[in-house]
């Protein structure tokens, strides 16, 4: 399961338009145990939301034909 999750982190970084050679990277800690991380370029976005404490976080990004949404509690 660990390098299928990983196959499929890794397929959707290859598709994501927002990880291109020149996207603008914006990051936060709105909490000292929560950090932010945003690509942006051409409209498209991918977002990590991670809680430090906990190890939990949330992906999202926005591919050519979908929405990739990857959790982990």
């Amino acid at each position: 399961p660990v390098v299928r999750d990983q196959l499929k982190l890794l397929r959707m970084r290859n598709a994501c338009p927002a990880f291109g050679f020149d996207a603008s990277l914006t990051v936060a800690s709105p909490e000292p145990h929560l950090l932010s991380l945003r690509w942006e370029k051409d409209g498209h976005t991918a977002l990590l939301e991670a809680d430090l404490k906990t190890c939990a976080f949330r992906i999202r990004a926005d591919l050519p034909d979908e929405t990739f949404t990857f959790e982990q509690p």
